[in-house]
């Protein structure tokens, strides 16, 4: 029988801080749980941190304080210190982020009569978005003269963008002279397209041909030389992989996001490796499919490590088997990777010939290590 798991998710940047102050520093971590544990006994342990990240490592409990959970004696290693590096960084981004706070309000004007609170969001914890700007504000133009109309012949101006422009002025009306013959000018235009039209009609109707009879159909001829040739403008459907590589990079991505699992397949082994990550990102995929991925060693390093570093599929014994198995994979990633895996299955890579030295010897330390407890 293997140790219990139990996975501890840290949702905002204050608990991992007040975490490494308390516990991490110290190699220790209090889990709060309603099943009974005991004492010196091991279990195992996921730290997921609020970016998504994590790593597990195993643990013994060296207190029972009722109400308030188990002491557990963290150990120290490769994992621990990843903890350590982890945690710190989110200890001084909110140090950071409280520090430029402080700035801010001591250069607010605030009357000495009443206290100003405002709410701080994990979101400007994580990078200061959502903060009001410091800068100064821009007011509204008011009052600004509006443009007579443009003409026909004259570009229409912006009323926000028109100061410092000259715009012409309207045209003077028309005087009656004017106006009489901008009238026998129309009637002559008209006259004109009147003759057009009639002239049009009368060549279309003298040039229209006779019908001419229909052809007499050929009598089939018995000689194989007089056959018809074929027609091969009908080309057969391409297939996907044509289809596929004949996409562009954007067109793949989108493709790798929203395909079947036919398609999924194909964009693995494509030659563009930066598309094998839009692939394990599609919401369809399966255990099947991403334990046969992981084994492809044709997959891009940043494929590798999102499966290593993702929750769902860095925790699955299978794929983590797939992962470990890879040549790859990345050495300092083989131990969390093995950590997943039953006792059974330890042995055999053990004791399995052609295995990697470092997979193999990893697996005999931690069974040396279970065993010890």
């Amino acid at each position: 029988m293997g140790a219990r798991a139990y996975i501890v998710e840290f949702t905002e940047p204050k608990q991992v801080a007040d975490a490494l102050t308390h516990y991490f520093s110290k190699a220790a971590f209090v889990l709060q749980t309603s099943d009974e544990l005991k004492l010196s006994e091991q279990i195992r342990v996921r730290f997921n941190f609020p970016d998504g990240n994590g790593t597990a490592l195993f643990a013994r409990v060296v207190s029972v304080t009722p109400g308030q959970g188990y002491g557990l004696q963290l150990p120290k290693g490769d994992g621990l210190d990843w903890i350590l590096r982890k945690a710190k960084e989110y200890a001084d981004r909110l140090g950071r982020v409280a520090k430029a706070g402080k700035k801010t309000a001591r250069s607010r004007s605030v009357p000495s009569d009443e206290n100003v609170t405002r709410r701080v969001d994990s979101q400007e914890l994580d990078g200061g978005a959502g903060m009001p700007p410091s800068g100064p504000t821009t007011k509204p133009i008011s009052n600004v003269p509006t443009a007579p109309p443009p003409v026909p012949t004259s570009r229409s101006v912006d009323t926000n963008t028109a100061e410092g422009i000259e715009v012409p002025p309207p045209p003077p009306a028309p005087g009656p002279a004017e106006q009489e013959l901008a009238r026998r000018v129309a009637q002559l235009d008209q006259w004109l397209v009147q003759q057009q039209a009639e002239t049009l009609s009368t060549s279309t109707v003298q040039a229209a041909p006779p019908p001419s009879p229909p052809p007499k159909p050929e009598e089939p001829s018995s000689s194989p030389a007089d056959a018809p040739p074929v027609d091969t403008r009908e080309q057969p459907p391409a297939s996907i992989t044509e289809t596929i590589a004949a996409m562009g990079p954007n067109q793949k991505k989108k493709l790798a996001i929203s395909g079947t699992e036919e398609e999924r397949r194909v964009l693995v082994a494509d030659k563009d490796r930066s598309v094998h990550i839009w692939v394990l990102k599609n919401p369809a995929l399966t255990e099947d499919e991403v334990v046969d991925f992981a084994k492809e060693e044709t997959l891009s390093t940043e494929a590798l490590m999102f499966l290593i570093q993702n929750r769902r599929w860095g925790t699955s014994p299978r794929v983590a088997l797939s992962l470990a198995l890879n040549p790859l994979t990345p050495p300092e990633a083989i131990p969390n990777l093995l950590l997943v895996l039953s006792e059974e299955t330890l042995k055999k890579l053990v004791s399995t010939a052609g295995i990697r030295h470092l997979v193999a010897r990893q697996a005999r330390r931690i069974l040396m290590e279970r065993s010890s407890f």
